[in-house]
C-alpha cells in the first residue's frame, strides 16, 4: 500500500496528516510551538517553525518509511528572512502586526489603488508581505542588507525538508507582490518599495514535484516528492472537493469562511467589497469571503451562559438547540464579535442582539447566535452574486459542521443545499491528493478527488422555512449600517 501526506503549517502548531492513496486517512501528527511571541503579540519564533516541521517529519517516516511525498500548505503573508548561512534574522510578523501601515500607504501613493488591485487582485493592505517587509528594510537597514532568501512557510518547510525553493501562485499572492494575469511577480511593484523579487523563490504550478529530502532527515530519498500545495484556504478548497463554477466550501471553523471557485468572467470591481482573486489550477479562480467569528461566536456563548460542567458535557449543543422548531428566533444577532470581515473589513464594528424581550431563553439566545452567522454567510453570498461569482451549493468543512441544527440553518438562510463531507482535514486532504498526482497515483486532479473526497449528506433548504427566514435576512441585511454609527465616539 502506498502513502502521502499533508503538511499544514499553522499560526499555533503544525500538522502531518498521514492517507493511504486510496484517500483513507491513516494517522495524525501534531507539534504545539512553545511560547514564542514576541511582546508586542504579533510574531513568531521561525525556529520554533523549523524545529516542529523537521520533528514532524521525523515522527512520520519513522512510522511510514515508504512515504511517497509530502503536500505542504500553511497560513499566509507571513514570511522568515534568512541570511547567506541560511539563519533567520528578523521574527515572524503576523499578518495581524501593525507594522508595514505606512509603507502600504506608501506604495498606494506611488502607483494607484486601482493599478494594484488590478495587477494583484488584492486591495492594499499592510497585512500582506511586502509592506511588512519593507518596513524591516526601513527601519533596519543594516540586517536588512544581510538577506538573501525570503520565504513564506509553505516554501521555507520545503527548503527546510529539500534544500531547494519554490512557491505556489495562491501563497505568492498574499505578498502584494504577485501579478495575477501574467503569473509572475510584479517588477513594479517590487520597485516601488525598493525588494528584489529575486529574494523570493520561483513561482511553480501549485502540486508540482520537488523531488528529494535532505540526506539527514533520510538516505536514498531522491525521489521523495514534496509539493507547495498552496495558502490553507486554497488547499481547504481543495480537499473539500471544490472544482467547478457554483460551488463553494462553507467553512464552519473559529472563522466563518466561504470560497467560491468561478471560471467565468468576475467583475473587476471585486476589490471594492473587499474579495480577492487567487488563481486556481487551469480551473479559473477562487476568492475568499470570511466572518471573523463563526465557531467562535458559538464557544462564547458557551463561556458567556454555560458552566463549565455543562461545557463539558459532548452534548451540550444539542441540549441547547433541543428547542429548535424549524423557524426563525425572531431576533437578529449581529455577529462582529471581533469586527466585521469581508465586505465591510470594519474592525470597528461590535456584535449586538435585537429583538428580545422578557420570553426570551438561553436556548433562544444559542438558535439566534447561530442564526447570526448563517445571515452574515447570506450577505456575503449576496455580495458575490453582485460581481459576477454565482453560488449555487455549499461544501461544509471544519468543526461546525458537525451541527445538524446549524447546517439547516444555514441551508435555509441562503437557499442553497449543504453539502456534508465523508472526512475530515480538509487542507492536508487537498495537499496529499495533490502529491498523489505528482507522484503518478492518479493521471489527473479529477482522479485523485474521486478518490479523497466523498459526500455523506445533502442538507436541503426547507420551502417554507426558507421562506420565513428571508423576511428575517430583509430585515438583518440592515442592522449594520443601522447600528454602526453608534459605535462611534461622539464628537
Amino acid at each position: 500500500m502506498n502513502y502521502v501526506a499533508g503538511l499544514d503549517i499553522g499560526t499555533t502548531g503544525a500538522k502531518i496528516v498521514l492517507f493511504k492513496t486510496s484517500g483513507e486517512l491513516v494517522d495524525k501528527f501534531y507539534r504545539p510551538y512553545p511560547s514564542s511571541r514576541g511582546s508586542s503579540g504579533h510574531e513568531m519564533d521561525p525556529l520554533a517553525i523549523k524545529e516542529s516541521v523537521l520533528a514532524l517529519v521525523k515522527d512520520v517516516l519513522q512510522e511510514c518509511p515508504d512515504l511517497l511525498g509530502i503536500g505542504v500548505t500553511s497560513f499566509g503573508e507571513s514570511f522568515v528572512c534568512l541570511d547567506e548561512n541560511d539563519e533567520p534574522l528578523f521574527p515572524i510578523l503576523l499578518y495581524t502586526d501593525p507594522r508595514g501601515e505606512e509603507e502600504a500607504k506608501f506604495l498606494t501613493s506611488k502607483l494607484g489603488e486601482k493599478a494594484i488591485e488590478r495587477k494583484t487582485g488584492l486591495k492594499p493592505h499592510a497585512m500582506y508581505s511586502l509592506p511588512k517587509l519593507a518596513y524591516l528594510k526601513n527601519h533596519d537597514s543594516e540586517t536588512f542588507s544581510k538577506v538573501k532568501k525570503v520565504f513564506l512557510m509553505e516554501d521555507y518547510a520545503i527548503y527546510l525538508l529539500s534544500g531547494k525553493r519554490g512557491i505556489d501562485p495562491s501563497l505568492a499572492s498574499r505578498t502584494l507582490g504577485y501579478n495575477v494575469e501574467k503569473n509572475c511577480y510584479d517588477q513594479e511593484i517590487f520597485d516601488a518599495l525598493g525588494i528584489d523579487p529575486s529574494l523570493f523563490p520561483p513561482i511553480l504550478p501549485s502540486g508540482s514535484p520537488i523531488r528529494g529530502l535532505k540526506k539527514e532527515l533520510a538516505e536514498s530519498k531522491e525521489d521523495f516528492i514534496l509539493s507547495p500545495c498552496g495558502h490553507d484556504q486554497f488547499a481547504c478548497a481543495l480537499g473539500s472537493g471544490v472544482v467547478n463554477q457554483g460551488e463553494a466550501m462553507e467553512g464552519a471553523g473559529t472563522v466563518e469562511s466561504l470560497i467560491p471557485c468561478f471560471n467565468g468572467e468576475a467583475s473587476s470591481n471585486l476589490s471594492e467589497d473587499c474579495f480577492n482573486l487567487v488563481p486556481y489550477f487551469d480551473i479559473g479562480h477562487l476568492t475568499y469571503a470570511f466572518s471573523y467569528t463563526g465557531g467562535a461566536c458559538a464557544d462564547w456563548f458557551l463561556k458567556a451562559f454555560c458552566s463549565e460542567e455543562e461545557r463539558k458535557d459532548p452534548k451540550i449543543h444539542e441540549r441547547l438547540s433541543s428547542h429548535y422548531n424549524g423557524r426563525p428566533t425572531g431576533m437578529l444577532w449581529l455577529p462582529h464579535f471581533a469586527g466585521a470581515a469581508t465586505p465591510y473589513m470594519d474592525l470597528g464594528s461590535k456584535a449586538c442582539c435585537l429583538g428580545m424581550d422578557l420570553s426570551t431563553r438561553r436556548e433562544d439566545f444559542y438558535l439566534a447566535v447561530l442564526e447570526g452567522v448563517a445571515y452574515e454567510l447570506k450577505v456575503n453570498l449576496d455580495a458575490l452574486n453582485k460581481h459576477g461569482v454565482p453560488v449555487e451549493r455549499l461544501i461544509a468543512s471544519g468543526g461546525g459542521s458537525k451541527n445538524p441544527v446549524w447546517n439547516q440553518i444555514k441551508a435555509d438562510v441562503t437557499g442553497l443545499p449543504l453539502y456534508l463531507l465523508d472526512g475530515e482535514e480538509a487542507g492536508c486532504r487537498g495537499s496529499a491528493m495533490l502529491v498523489s498526482v505528482a507522484s503518478g497515483c492518479y493521471p489527473s486532479l479529477k482522479e485523485a478527488m474521486d478518490a479523497f473526497v466523498h459526500v455523506k449528506k445533502i442538507v436541503k433548504p426547507n420551502p417554507e422555512a426558507r421562506e420565513a427566514y428571508a423576511k428575517m435576512y430583509r430585515r438583518y441585511a440592515r442592522v449594520y449600517k443601522a447600528v454602526r454609527p453608534l459605535m462611534e465616539d461622539e464628537q
